[in-house]
């Protein structure tokens, strides 16, 4: 029987080192050098992926920034004139309403047309002039009202119901006339202290011309103080028509200098006429 070489040992022994070898749990493991070749092959190692995340930042923050452009208009618009004539024309409109209301005759155009030509006219800044003509239009009205009252040879009583009269109209007529020219007092008067509103301005003009016919002023007064003589004495008189022309004085702002003096020394001698009358009767 003949002893095996050396070589075949060592190839024996060799291949008896190939075989799977149990692990402690009782698996099998396979040799991994084959697998690892063959998972090289299927599965090519990835390269590290931190020098490509460099080079993407490194692009995106190189690339070019698109700039901001700012979108720039310019008008060339000329300012917008006026129509010709226009501010003739609407004055004539204005002018035509505003003696039709003083006369106490319909009103040929709509008050909203009416009050639109008069912000049209403020908005071109032609507000002053309007102020201007309006108070004079007002004050040749006012002027013609009050001096149809003087030489009215009448009773007390119907003089001061036409004084009454004249006031009134001249309270409701004013009233009509600022609202239509609303936008004279909101963006006008508002902005000159020094300038009165339409309503003050009526007033100040009723006053002047009242104290010009000192004649139908003085008549007024007189037939007030007779009036609340014969209520002092017992008799019925108009109360209403009382009240509203003291309202009047006070609302012209002459009640002290026109009637309040008058009236205190009428008082004055009829309380004490009467203290002479009980004073001689209880003798």
């Amino acid at each position: 029987m003949s002893l095996p070489t050396k070589r075949s040992t060592c190839s024996s022994s060799s291949s008896s080192s190939a075989p799977m070898k149990k692990a402690r749990n009782g698996l099998q493991q396979t040799p991994q050098s084959g697998d690892d070749d063959n998972d090289r092959e299927r599965f090519p190692a990835e390269e590290d992926p931190t020098p490509a995340a460099a080079n993407l930042s490194r692009k995106k923050a190189t690339l070019p920034q698109p700039t901001k452009k700012k979108l720039v208009i310019k008008l060339n618009r000329a300012k917008p004139t006026l129509p010709t004539n226009f501010e003739k024309n609407t004055w004539a409109k204005l002018q035509s309403a505003i003696q039709a209301i003083f006369l106490m005759k319909p009103v040929t155009f709509d008050y909203e047309g009416l009050y639109q030509a008069v912000d049209n006219l403020c908005l071109h800044k032609l507000e002053e002039k309007l102020y201007q003509q309006i108070e004079k239009e007002c004050e040749v009205h006012i002027s013609a009202a009050l001096k149809s009252l003087v030489g009215q040879n009448t009773d007390l009583s119907v003089f001061l119901s036409l004084v009454e009269r004249c006031w009134q109209d001249f309270c409701d007529q004013m009233v009509m006339i600022r609202s239509i020219a609303l936008s004279l007092d909101r963006k006008y008067v508002i902005q000159n202290p020094c300038v009165r509103s339409l309503w003050e301005m009526g007033l100040q003009l009723f006053r002047n011309h009242l104290s010009l016919a000192y004649e139908v002023e003085q008549r007024t007064v007189t037939g007030l103080l007779s009036m609340i003589e014969k209520e002092r004495l017992g008799e019925a008189v108009d109360r209403t028509l009382l009240s509203h022309l003291l309202k009047m004085f006070t609302a012209l702002g002459i009640y002290m200098e026109s009637f309040e003096t008058r009236f205190l020394e009428c008082t004055s001698e009829f309380y004490a006429a009467e203290g002479m009358k009980y004073m001689q009767q209880s003798d």
